[in-house]
């Protein structure tokens, strides 16, 4: 936990993945096919027997403009409890994984703020999708979720916004 609040937060410039990891292309290779999202999830293990699947929930960015195509999901949501959850996120960013351990199943997801509203209003297709993406890995360690933002952002959200933060009692 200590190492990875380092990283997100960190006091140097050096820390930052950007600045620190410094693969080398050749000079002749297509920028464009850097990135593809089935060759990166297959290397992370997203396949038929992961507890991830590949959703095209986003296939054309109408989910989440700051989304990629494709997006991998916990295995047990359906896409239109994707679409139920993304309206109780701040932009339409539902929980979607961005790393994996091929080795270990240990899974990194971002997301964007809940927004309960004045009235602290929940919705069960968000919570379900966080419980499952604590069920995809299979350690018994508690579900760390990290806010990025200052906590004085976090609390003008809370209060000018109406949006929020996880809820540890949910």
């Amino acid at each position: 936990f200590e190492v990875l609040m380092s990283y997100t937060f960190p006091r140097s410039l050096t820390k930052v993945f950007a600045f620190s990891y410094k693969q080398s292309f050749p000079p002749d290779q297509d920028g464009w096919r850097a990135y593809l999202a089935d060759d990166e999830f297959g290397r992370q293990g997203v396949d038929t027997s992961s507890s991830w699947r590949v959703s095209h929930v986003n296939h054309e960015y109408t989910a989440c403009d700051s989304y990629p195509r494709k997006v991998a999901v916990p295995t047990g949501i359906r896409d239109w409890e994707i679409k139920k959850a993304l309206e109780f996120r701040a932009n339409g960013r539902f929980p979607v994984l961005v790393w994996k351990s091929a080795n270990s199943e240990a899974a990194i997801c971002r997301s964007g703020q809940p927004l309960p509203g004045l009235f602290r209003m929940r919705n069960k297709e968000d919570e379900r999708l966080v419980a499952l993406v604590k069920a995809a890995n299979p350690s018994p360690a508690p579900l760390y979720i990290i806010d990025a933002r200052p906590h004085t952002n976090a609390q003008a959200n809370t209060v000018f916004r109406a949006a929020g933060y996880e809820r540890g009692s949910y």
